[in-house]
């Protein structure tokens, strides 16, 4: 994530915010008319205050669902200690890519934190979610597999039962805009393929 960043350990870092390791499971129960509140530890590296600016750190913005699975990956040694807490994901289900490029139809995507709604990782129920997505990296050159949310909950929109457009969910951006539409024409153009992201790092 871009949002927030713990030092030593790059963009990963941000998504590991509790130490317990997690396997594939199945969707909690949830109210579908509740947007997700995420539970953020540490501080924000860059507030993100525009829609652009999202746009600029992401290689697609897209409509994905949540399977209801998650797993853990631990890091690599040169990336962590012994004891550091693994990375956890969320599998996704993309269903529309809005802008820029993401061939895949399920993705790996590192949980922007802790939803505090259902007490479990943010983004294994719920949904839909709009998020704009770049590739999970270490550092510049230096891929994690799967992807990560731009700004980490700054960068998720959620639609709830009933609604016309795409909620947000991060509370701590007030210069975001409420509500996003899933069309192109609503949203800014992706300019940065997941190579050139990857090479200019996190």
């Amino acid at each position: 994530m871009r949002s927030t960043d713990r030092p030593r350990i790059g963009v990963l870092a941000t998504a590991v915010l509790i130490a317990a390791s997690l396997t594939a499971c199945g969707t909690p129960e949830r109210a579908d008319s509740q947007l997700p509140r995420f539970d953020i530890e540490g501080t924000r590296a860059h507030m993100y205050t525009s829609v652009q600016e999202l746009a600029d750190k992401a290689s697609a913005i897209i409509v994905a669902t949540p399977t209801g699975k998650s797993h853990s990956r631990p890091l690599p040694p040169e990336h962590g200690e012994p004891d550091s807490a693994p990375t956890r994901y969320v599998k996704m289900t993309v269903t529309k890519v809005v802008q820029g490029t993401l061939d895949a139809r399920e993705i790996d995507l590192v949980s922007p934190g802790v939803d505090q709604t259902t007490g479990d990782l943010g983004l294994l129920s719920g949904g839909p979610f709009l998020l704009f997505v770049t590739p999970a990296m270490y550092g510049p050159d230096d891929p994690a597999r799967g992807y990560v949310v731009v700004g980490g909950p700054a960068g998720v929109y959620a639609k709830t039962t009933g609604a016309t457009a795409f909620q947000k969910v991060d509370v701590a951006s007030g210069s975001l805009p409420a509500t996003l539409r899933d069309t192109p024409q609503d949203l800014p153009a992706i300019t940065k393929t997941e190579a050139q992201l990857l090479r200019e790092g996190p």
